[in-house]
């Protein structure tokens, strides 16, 4: 799979900037583009719209599998199979899901999937690419360097079988092995404990915020968990985040990193309640309580 001047890459309209800008800055280097997947009001991909995207040109899908902002967990399964049926391959950007979602790469079908160690209760600055061998085995190495030949002369270098072939210089052992431990962690509680908890926390907070006059709810997919987007007649993201930081109550205000979706929606920040297997009922209810609490301050 090589991308050149005139092919396609379809990216959904849901996606994080992470999987956004860097297509953008092969496309610019090769002369292909971008085309958005596009989604519905509810925040869904619109499965129809997008198999009409496939053409000749279209050499790549870039997804993620739940987004975060929206909550939206997307259809993978069924995404891969449509982009295999016209020989596409398909990256699945799985940092959102793999701290909530009990997922299975090799059922998924999935080309390559992607995960971030610190959405995972590790380190930061560390994560996971995983594909399938033969297109890894078909890859050059991204990076030079000690550790990933089996041979060098001057006229020419041959490398390593896989995984090393893609491990030149010294790798980051210690975050490595820190990502081992969160892993070991998550997998102690169960990721279905992890899963059914936080899908029962998030369909209370959602049915606790729709009850608040003058909240609207960012993303109302039928299918959707860990991640509450809204806003609020009368007061700002920003000034909200800032009032629920006073009571103690951790909330993120802004594009969140994904501005092609909120402008979809015609906004350009919304507040944010993320939630993670720590939560619990009493903290939805703090939170609801401080929004009410501070409803109409500015």
């Amino acid at each position: 799979m090589i991308i050149n001047g005139q092919d396609e890459i379809l990216v959904s309209q849901m996606e994080h900037h992470s999987n956004i800008v860097p297509w953008q800055m092969l496309c610019h280097k090769k002369g292909s583009r971008i085309v958005p997947i596009p989604i519905n009001d509810k925040g869904e991909i619109i499965l129809e719209e997008y198999e009409k995207l496939f053409s000749p040109r279209t050499k790549m899908v870039a997804i993620t599998q739940v987004s975060n902002v929206l909550g939206t967990i997307n259809p993978i399964r069924e995404i891969v199979a449509i982009a295999h049926s016209h020989g596409v391959c398909v990256l699945v950007d799985g940092a959102q899901a793999a701290p909530h979602l009990s997922t299975d790469v090799r059922e998924l079908d999935a080309d390559f999937y992607t995960l971030s160690g610190h959405k995972m209760y590790g380190p930061t600055g560390i994560g996971v690419l995983y594909g399938k061998k033969a297109l890894l085995d078909s890859m050059p190495p991204w990076q030079g360097g000690g550790g990933m030949i089996k041979d060098v002369d001057f006229d020419k270098t041959v490398y390593m079988d896989l995984p090393y072939k893609f491990e030149a210089g010294t790798g980051n052992i210690a975050d490595a092995v820190a990502l081992g431990t969160a892993v070991d962690y998550i997998e102690e509680i169960g990721m279905n404990n992890i899963e059914c908890h936080e899908q029962e926390l998030t369909k209370y907070a959602m049915e606790a915020l729709s009850a608040i006059k003058g909240s609207y709810t960012i993303g109302n997919a039928y299918n959707k968990t860990s991640v509450l987007s809204f806003i609020l007649d009368g007061v700002s993201p920003q000034k909200m985040a800032e009032l629920l930081d006073s009571e103690g109550i951790a909330v993120r205000a802004g594009h969140h990193c994904a501005q092609p979706v909120l402008k979809h929606f015609g906004l350009s920040s919304t507040l944010r309640a993320s939630i993670g297997l720590y939560n619990t009922y009493e903290d939805i209810d703090a939170l609801v309580k401080g929004i009410i609490k501070h409803r109409y301050k500015s």
